[in-house]
């Protein structure tokens, strides 16, 4: 018996119109991606520039550039979050992308990138299964996962473009305003 269930995106007006997009073929990835991070910065409670701009995250994207073994990484990390104690999805996301970047060798920029990447999988998921099958909408989970892994790429492309300057908690935090600035660009259809 599964226990999990789908906790959607809030029932906000920043929202509507990313929930009103997700999964729709008649809208690009590009742009159903952009009504996402558009929601995630304007809901007052998500707030998610300033999530990502946390210092442990600038933190976590020093170690991959100077850590080599994904469990000394993790190790540094956690150590991190229980100093601080430190808690939240977005700490979860942060060690995914933090393991990925270390194990495949990315470092710092590559960081980056998969922050951002499990970020957008992260708010598509919430709302994706409610509408898989839905007239107009995404007809099967495995367009689902191909959706996510569009949104996933164009994420990492945006975070990519953006030199990563030397991180100290300034930079890091005007580095995640400029990424997320050019999420949340709608390109014309």
């Amino acid at each position: 018996m599964g226990t999990s269930t789908n906790q959607r995106s809030p029932d906000r007006p920043t929202w509507r119109l990313a929930q009103a997009l997700i999964g729709r073929a008649d809208v690009s990835p590009a742009n159903q991606s952009a009504e996402l991070w558009r929601a995630a910065s304007l809901d007052l409670e998500t707030n998610i520039s300033s999530r990502l701009s946390d210092p442990i995250l600038a933190n976590a994207c020093v170690t991959a550039g100077v850590v080599t073994s994904p469990v000394e990484a993790i190790r540094s990390y956690d150590s991190l979050l229980n100093e601080t104690r430190a808690v939240g999805f977005i700490f979860d996301l942060a060690r995914r992308a933090l393991v990925r970047s270390v194990a495949e060798n990315q470092g710092s920029q590559g960081f980056a990138r998969e922050l951002f990447a499990e970020t957008i999988a992260y708010y598509a998921s919430r709302d994706l299964p409610s509408y898989v099958g839905k007239k107009g909408r995404i007809a099967t989970t495995t367009e689902v996962i191909q959706l996510k892994n569009q949104l996933q790429q164009h994420a990492r492309e945006i975070a990519g473009s953006l030199a990563l300057p030397k991180i100290s908690k300034e930079t890091w935090s005007s580095y995640v305003l400029r990424v997320t600035d050019k999420l949340r660009s709608r390109k014309k259809s």
